[in-house]
């Protein structure tokens, strides 16, 4: 058999020994002979190996194994924290947690609440469980997260010093504003006369994690970038709405919407309006020449792709939004310009498309002043309203050979703009000179680590060069019947704004209120998104463009009554569940009312599991029945992640208390339990192997023989049946009996005929002679004496 190699992702959170063992007999074939051989310290994680011992017992395969042996030194560890599972705001509560050491030792201890210090102090510990006690008051609803770390002396395993615990404080946090200033404004002081609690903070400085938004009726971006986030933070909004039940609002502005940046960013799609670019709404054709850096740093993957990969797709987005009448070309540049696309209408696009995303990393760093020649050729010859240069390029490896600054003052006088997408931070090498580009361009430029952003930053500056998706004109405002979906009102005439952004309102939206000019586009669109609720405002709802809007003596009202439909609703009655952690399996049990069987479901119920990361998948897991009135579902902890669990039945839902995993299961402290060495040799004994110190002894060791046992009792019956009907027929037909002993005479007597035939002929001799000689011969038999006979047998014989 051919080993063609081993294809399992490897998860460096985790050893999963039973899964290795299932691995490695499904690479043996049922009809060939194996051993198999592990080297490990016997610590494993995930189900327990034992059961597959046996499979490989049944198969006369034997496991044996290369013991490595873990320090034996001091070692103390965090085993569990025990929290309660929810408490109420201000309520004081206290909770503990368990310290396990395999040796009297001195340690210290600090406990820390969403980072803020709560509690520290150094103790001393005894041999096995110790217990430490703490106390708390949380004032702040949503997820609390206690972290305990210890700091002890020669402590052999380190990785098992950290614990984490999670309560769910209940009560509704404050309504989250987001600004670009981090200061309240008109939006801010209506909520707040309304009666709602409002928090504000600046967009660029928060992050924002799950545990913060959970709690939180709504989310508000007024007029904020999307580059104040990265795409992780962007997933885990969209991931509150949907997933957990979360309400936005995303208002108006020139720094907002499509103008800002959400354009095929990882929020887009929960927003209720699209963000793309209509023929029907540009004034201006429009040339574009991109610049692409190809050099070798482009070469590195982000995931699956190379940075490349993402700067061509950017192009392919930022020209997606062109028209067939807009102009685009592309260069690839390193150390010199080649040219991809020439300047031309760009029609249908495919063509366009295929070329850019074939491009591959070259070598060598960008020459940015010859990038910009390339590019200020291909527009030379357009007549299009708005010329623009998009330059891409590594902020730690753009090298600047020529006159750059000559350069651009000629193409700013000819009308030729250019902006610059800087992949690195605004400290690396090169980034001044990059900056200075944008700034002698006319244009602007965007700093990215992540590189999966490029795609946003190339449509957020194609969009904002267009110069069509934001309306800067008063607009008066009519009102539609959709509009009493957000709650009931008495608004009868709506003021004008001074301005908005242009969007399309997406199918399955409902569209509230919508400018009164030629678009006639959606100034408020709303719709229901996986569980929760998504609102865009598309005026700017404080600010130079908020316009009569902003004094209407309705204001107040009126955003309260749309955020008071963004909390949406709480949990049903009638879902009772809950969570429970077992080392780093999670067990979910979803309880009915034995009093009430029409609580039961009709429909099976999903456990879904959601990551606080947003780049780590969300599990959904079916429940299954436990008793007459129970359903559970069980799931592995992979890694340290927070992870947060909704119950969805038919349309209804509930969300329930999250769990955390504090370190790798695989560092969970021996004290009271079964060795790593024990966990060995029982494999070994159970399936027939041993312990290997000499590994390659393995390799010479002829492997078990596989006896099978069969049953002869068929054909001992059949071959019985056939005797006895034989009997039967010789008796009954005249075909003559079996008899042994008739048999064994004829055989002695064809014996004795066949001798007969092979002696030779003797001539005629008288009776007296045959006598003598028959007597001589007998005589002579005697003195040669049996061995003599013997040998003279065989002396004739040859």
């Amino acid at each position: 058999q051919i080993f063609s190699g081993f294809s399992k992702v490897i998860d460096d959170q985790g050893s999963d020994l039973e899964g290795a063992l299932v691995t490695a007999l499904s690479v043996v074939s049922v009809e060939r002979r194996a051993r198999i051989l592990v080297l490990s310290d016997g610590e494993y994680t995930g189900p327990s190996p034992h059961a597959t011992a046996w499979d490989a017992a049944s198969r006369s395969i034997a496991i044996d194994y290369r013991f490595f042996s873990r320090t034996t030194e001091s070692d103390v560890a965090v085993g569990q924290m025990d929290l309660p599972r929810r408490v109420h705001r201000g309520e004081a509560f206290q909770f503990s947690a368990k310290v396990l050491a395999n040796k009297p030792t001195a340690f210290r201890y600090e406990l820390r609440k969403d980072d803020l210090v709560i509690a520290q102090g150094e103790t001393s510990l005894d041999a096995g469980e110790n217990r430490l006690v703490f106390r708390d008051r949380p004032q702040r609803p949503g997820v609390g997260i206690y972290r305990l770390r210890l700091v002890a002396e020669n402590d052999a395993h380190p990785q098992n010093d950290f614990g984490v615990g999670v309560t769910f404080v209940e009560g509704v946090a404050p309504i989250l504003i987001l600004t670009s200033e981090g200061e309240g404004g008109n939006l801010a002081r209506a909520l707040r006369a309304a009666g709602r609690q409002v928090e504000v903070k600046k967009a660029s400085a928060v992050h924002l994690a799950m545990n913060d938004l959970v709690s939180r009726p709504a989310i508000i971006l007024e007029n904020v970038p999307a580059t104040d986030f990265d795409n992780r933070e962007l997933r885990i909004l969209a991931r509150y709405v949907e997933e957990l039940g979360g309400g936005l609002l995303m208002t108006g502005g020139r720094r907002s919407l499509g103008t800002g940046g959400y354009y095929k960013s990882p929020l887009e799609e929960t927003l209720p309006v699209s963000l793309e670019l209509r023929k029907e709404a540009r004034k201006l054709r429009l040339a574009i020449a991109f610049v692409l850096d190809r050099s070798g740093s482009m070469g590195m993957t982000v995931g699956s792709v190379t940075k490349m990969d993402l700067a061509n797709r950017g192009c392919v987005a930022a020209a997606a939004l062109l028209t067939e009448f807009d102009e685009a070309a592309v260069s690839a540049v390193d150390s010199q310009p080649h040219r991809v696309v020439a300047l031309a209408p760009l029609g249908d696009k495919s063509d366009f498309n295929e070329k850019v995303l074939g491009i591959t990393a070259g070598g060598g760093g960008i020459y940015t002043y010859t990038g910009l020649a390339a590019g200020a050729r291909e527009l030379a010859a357009s007549t299009a309203g708005t010329r623009h240069i998009i330059l891409f390029a590594d902020a730690a490896d753009a090298e600047e050979p020529g006159d750059y600054v000559a350069l651009l003052k000629k193409l700013t006088a000819a009308g030729v703009t250019a902006s610059v997408i800087a992949l690195g931070t605004e400290k690396d090498r090169d980034a001044e000179f990059l900056r200075d580009v944008a700034k002698r361009g006319k244009g602007k430029i965007y700093f990215t680590t992540d590189a999966e952003a490029l795609p946003q930053l190339f449509g957020m500056e194609t969009i904002n060069m267009s110069r069509a998706a934001f309306v800067d004109d008063k607009v008066a405002i009519d009102s539609h019947g959709a509009l009493a979906s957000i709650g009931e009102n008495t608004w009868s005439d709506f003021p004008d704004v001074g301005g908005y952004n242009l969007t399309y309102a997406r199918p399955k939206a409902q569209v509230g209120l919508s400018t009164r000019d030629e678009f006639k586009a959606p100034l408020l669109s709303f719709w229901q998104r996986g569980l929760g609720r998504c609102a865009v405002f598309s005026g700017e709802a404080d600010g130079l463009y908020s316009g009569d809007f902003g004094d209407w003596e309705n204001y107040d009202t009126f955003f309260a009554t749309l955020n008071n439909w963004l909390a949406g609703a709480a949990n049903p009655d009638q879902l009772s569940g809950r969570v429970e952690r077992a080392g780093d399996t999670v067990t979910v049990t979803l309880e009915f009312d034995p009093e009430q069987p029409e609580s039961l479901p009709t429909t099976l119920p999903l456990l879904h599991v959601i990551p606080a990361e947003s780049d780590r998948p969300i599990l959904e897991i079916p429940m299954t029945w436990k008793g007459p009135n129970a359903m559970v579902a069980t799931y592995r902890l992979e890694n340290d992640s927070i992870h947060f669990h909704r119950i969805s039945v038919g349309d209804q839902h509930a969300k329930l208390e999250p769990v955390a995993l504090p370190y790798n299961p695989e560092f969970v402290s021996r004290v009271g339990k079964p060795s790593g060495r024990t966990t060995m040799s029982l494999l070994a004994e159970r399936s027939g192997g041993q312990e290997r110190t000499i590994v390659d002894s393995a390799l010479y060791d002829t492997p078990h023989v596989r006896m099978q046992i069969r049953s002869l009792s068929l054909p001992l019956t059949v071959l019985f049946l056939l005797l006895v009907l034989w009997e039967i027929a010789a008796r009954r037909l005249g075909l003559g009996a079996f008899d042994w002993r008739s048999t064994k005479r004829r055989k002695v007597v064809q014996t004795e005929r066949a001798d007969s035939f092979s002696q030779p002929i003797p001539t005629q001799v008288s009776s007296e002679a045959a006598i003598s000689q028959a007597e001589e011969a007998s005589t002579e038999a005697k003195k040669l004496g049996p061995l003599g006979r013997l040998k003279e047998a065989k002396r004739r014989s040859r």
